[in-house]
């Protein structure tokens, strides 16, 4: 999470190292029950929502998760 001044008012923006890895449980190769594949993502969103402040933020958030989720195999 980045903390950061805008119109002299506190704002959250989601933080991603660098180097974290963006592999997440592969949606179509993965042994494990589904309720768990969709379970890490009902999370990430959960995650994503609760460490920004605006929608701005919320939408770059959410559109790299997408990204990333469609890279490890989840439909769109």
């Amino acid at each position: 999470m980045t903390i950061y001044i805008k119109n002299e008012t506190l704002e959250l923006k989601f933080y991603k190292k660098e180097s974290a890895s963006n592999v997440m449980t592969n949606f179509r190769a993965a042994v494990t029950p589904k309720r768990y594949l969709i379970s890490n993502i009902v999370g990430e969103i959960y995650r994503r929502r609760n460490c920004t402040t605006n929608d701005d933020d919320l939408n770059m958030a959410l559109k790299d998760l997408k990204t990333q989720a469609i890279n490890n195999g989840y439909p769109e």
